[in-house]
């Protein structure tokens, strides 16, 4: 491991940590590909993130919103 790399490694961990936390809050084409690789083969994809087609991010997007939204709704019907 480089010099660099170890001098700066909690400050690169936290970044990472921050742009995965923007990638959830605002439902990117990064972390909708993630989603969609993981949940069609438990981690070990045929599939290349290149592969995934435009329309199946766009309909697993809506899918994340509709379920947040759903969720959203009965924490509040439960107060």
């Amino acid at each position: 491991m480089s010099k660099y790399i170890k001098e700066n490694y909690y400050e690169h961990k936290e970044n990472r940590r921050k742009w995965r936390a923007k990638g959830r809050e605002e439902i990117n084409d990064d972390y909708v590909k993630k989603l969609i690789l993981r949940e069609g083969s438990n981690g070990a994809s045929l599939l290349k993130r290149k592969q995934i087609p435009q329309s199946l991010i766009d309909l697993k997007r809506e899918e994340i919103k509709l379920k947040r939204e759903i969720k959203k709704r009965k924490n509040d019907k439960s107060i």
